[in-house]
């Protein structure tokens, strides 16, 4: 079996037991509530607001992450450049794997940069073994053990996308599905 066949059964593998741990509303490896449960809700952004929140228009919240080659990344330190802030559940989310192939797509078009946050328990060589199926290696890949970063930015589901402008605010926000290419390509485009 060739290499790309042995990584799409893997894929798939991830994908049908992620299916019943999303549709459980469990993370796969404990039996504690789902994200939705475990972060508080925010209030919805005011129109126009520059505020720093976590809904489209508001300045994005910063936040350090450990990767898993051990290097400390804020988002402020991206400030210039686009950023998506992904996270994810490595591990038996099919939904993640999709997106992350949509966000490689946008790659192709736009010069982003790409972090992902691991927000169930997982395993760095998890992280390692997805950023090398669906990813690229110069995405930024740390574990959010404690869930602050998805306290931080309210995120519910599993699956959720923030998308950062250059100036540090939030252009694009998805939760619960993947996010699409063409839909961040034109977030782009608008912040442009």
């Amino acid at each position: 079996m060739s290499k790309k066949n042995v990584v799409i059964v893997g894929i798939i593998a991830f994908a049908l037991i992620g299916f019943g741990f999303i549709l459980g509303g469990k993370d796969s490896t404990d039996n504690s509530t789902s994200i939705q449960q475990r972060t508080s809700t925010a209030a919805p952004a005011e129109k126009g607001a520059t505020k720093t929140g976590v809904q489209k228009g508001q300045l994005a919240p910063d936040f350090a992450l450990t990767t898993i080659e051990g290097k400390t990344v804020s988002l402020s330190q991206f400030r210039g450049d686009p950023v998506i802030v992904s996270f994810v559940q490595t591990v038996g989310c099919a939904p993640c794997a999709i997106e992350a192939q949509n966000i490689r797509k946008a790659q192709d078009s736009a010069t982003l940069k790409v972090i992902q946050v691991g927000i169930a328990p997982e395993r760095p060589e998890d992280l390692l073994y997805f950023r090398q199926a669906v990813g690229r290696p110069e995405w930024l890949m740390g574990l959010d053990r404690n869930l602050g970063i998805a306290k931080q930015y309210n995120v519910r589901n599993i699956d959720a996308t923030v998308m950062v402008d250059k100036e540090g605010k939030i252009i694009y926000r998805d939760e619960g599905q993947p996010a699409e290419t063409d839909a961040i390509l034109a977030a782009l485009g608008e912040a442009s």
